[in-house]
């Protein structure tokens, strides 16, 4: 009788490792691993150090020269070292973290960003991450100087902790800042304008303003950061600072993304909750204070998000990537909001125009609630004509780069869009010029067209309403023009046929498969 063989056990089966969200981030790891063996930040932060060390002492000795002792000398020596540190961390910081993410980009090391496993916001939040560990180092070297100036005399502690604070979170928002720039994908000179002119100049102001208004007029600071007041004040700046620089964070990571994903659907989400928060920030402050300047600062802000959505949509590509059009909603409802919030220069103006529209929505039902003065209503009217001008300048600048420039690339409309408002300012200027009428009653009143003529004082009190009548029929021939581009581009945004899906996994199907034809002889011969 045979014996029966023992059924051998059965293997382990392969489960797949548990992902650990508590993990430091790879690109956290490189990028500080790189700074340590740079002499550039190494030597940043000893010429720090030597510097907050001589002013320190430059400060002193001055102070046992003299035969009276000052009373605001720690106000005086705080002043100085805040402004070292901010001038050093708000100038290299970004540009250490900027021109190394700008460098990557280049085709020759571009390796990191498309060759590898890590996901778009997993790369720029790494680098945000490490700016602001090298941000923590600059700030702990000179920390010791700060609490010093506190036993000097003419400065508190929460006034110091509270100002570093400030400075902190600024060079957050730099950091963050020289990051989109530098994922921008443009000329490397143009970055360094848009950094340099635009972004380093802007923070440099707002933080001169704010340390001025800090400082009193006796050398003191005059914050009282005890009260309630103050901090009012102070966490909603720094809430708008923290939502445009998340709004920042979402762009850089768009810009990275691949062309095929739906880019434009983070950003917008984004924008739309940033829009409302900002608007209830408004509302609250002007119930609060009853004043109606807060919604007008929101309505500003919407118009200023508006332009710069309207120049990246209308250079936009016409053709979504069957990526970006599997999901889409099959259920009409549905894909009514979703078309807002998609790719593409249709989707981008048609995302602007209804923001607009319920901005200016949301004004009207202010002003019924607040009973504000006509002023408002002026400056409602005068926000109605630039949003008009905008989508007008769109679209103008779309119908001209297919009509026209067809076979060039689509950033040309985004050209277009930038030099419309100053060509209709200064084409009726030069005109007038020529012919020996240019006055300062002809600008106002010859400036049909013009988004900038809506601004003055004759224009708002006088010509208004025939700014709106004409941007209104200038918008409204756009649309005609742009008609039947605009249906086309609906009907295209629906989910791919099963013969367009059949086509591209044809097309997309691994060559790898040729391996099992030949399994058992030898591959062809090509040629």
């Amino acid at each position: 009788m045979s014996a029966v063989p023992a059924e051998s056990p059965a293997p382990p089966i392969a489960t797949a490792p548990k992902k650990r969200h508590w993990e430091i981030n790879p690109i956290v790891v490189k990028e500080l691993r790189q700074a340590v063996r740079n002499w550039t930040v190494t030597t940043a932060l000893l010429v720090l150090l030597l510097i907050c060390f001589l002013v320190t002492v430059a400060f002193l000795l001055n102070e046992s020269a003299n035969d009276q002792r000052s009373q605001a000398m720690g106000s005086e020596v705080f002043t100085a070292l805040l402004g070292i540190l901010t001038t050093v961390s708000l100038s290299f910081l970004p540009l250490y973290v900027g021109v190394r993410l700008a460098w990557e980009r280049t085709p020759t090391g571009i390796d990191l960003l498309y060759i590898t496993t890590l996901t778009p916001a997993q790369i720029i939040r790494g680098k945000l991450l490490s700016g602001v560990y090298l941000a923590v180092l600059f700030f702990s070297v000179t920390m010791p100087f700060m609490v010093f100036t506190y036993l000097l005399r003419g400065v508190d502690l929460p006034n110091i902790f509270t100002m570093l604070l400030f400075l902190f979170l600024g060079n957050i928002a730099a950091i963050q800042l020289a990051i989109f720039v530098a994922a921008l994908p443009m000329n490397r000179i143009l970055k360094l304008i848009l950094a340099g002119f635009f972004g380093l100049n802007a923070l440099f102001s707002v933080f001169g303003i704010a340390l001025s208004a800090a400082i009193g007029g006796r050398g003191r600071f005059s914050m009282n950061v005890l009260s309630w007041e103050f901090w009012a004040i102070a966490l909603t700046a720094i809430g708008v600072g923290l939502l445009l620089t998340g709004l920042a964070h979402i762009c850089a990571i768009a810009c990275v993304t691949p062309f095929a994903a739906n880019r434009a659907l983070p950003v917008k989400l984004y924008a739309t909750a940033m829009w409302l928060m900002g608007g209830l920030l408004a509302g609250s402050w002007t119930w609060h204070e009853n004043s109606i300047e807060p919604i007008i600062g929101w309505i500003i802000g919407t118009l200023v998000l508006l332009t710069l959505a309207l120049m990246v949509a209308v250079c936009a590509k016409d053709r979504r990537s069957l990526r970006v059009r599997e999901s889409i909603p099959a259920n009409p409802r549905p894909r009514v909001l979703a078309y807002l919030f998609y790719n593409g220069p249709d989707n981008g103006i048609a995302w602007c125009a209804a923001i607009g529209v319920f901005t200016l929505i949301i004004c009207v039902g202010a002003d019924g609630v607040f009973s504000t003065a006509s002023t408002f209503d002026t400056n409602v009217l005068v926000s109605t004509g630039v949003l008009l001008y905008l989508l007008a300048y769109a679209l103008s600048a779309l119908w001209l780069q297919r009509k026209f420039l067809a076979n060039v690339s689509t950033k040309f409309a985004s050209v277009i869009f930038l030099l419309l408002p100053p060509l209709l300012f200064l084409i009726p200027a030069l005109f007038f010029f020529f012919l020996n009428r240019l006055s300062w009653d002809v600008i106002d009143e010859r400036q049909l067209g013009s988004l900038f003529n809506l601004f003055t004082d004759k224009v708002r009190e006088v010509h208004l309403q025939e700014h709106l009548i004409f941007a209104g029929g200038w918008l409204t021939l756009m649309l005609l023009l742009n008609g039947r581009w605009f249906f086309r581009q609906w009907e295209d945004f629906q989910r791919p046929r099963p013969e367009e899906t059949a086509v591209s996994t044809l097309l997309t199907a691994p060559v790898a498969s040729t391996s099992s034809t030949y399994a058992g002889s030898p591959p062809p011969k090509l040629g």
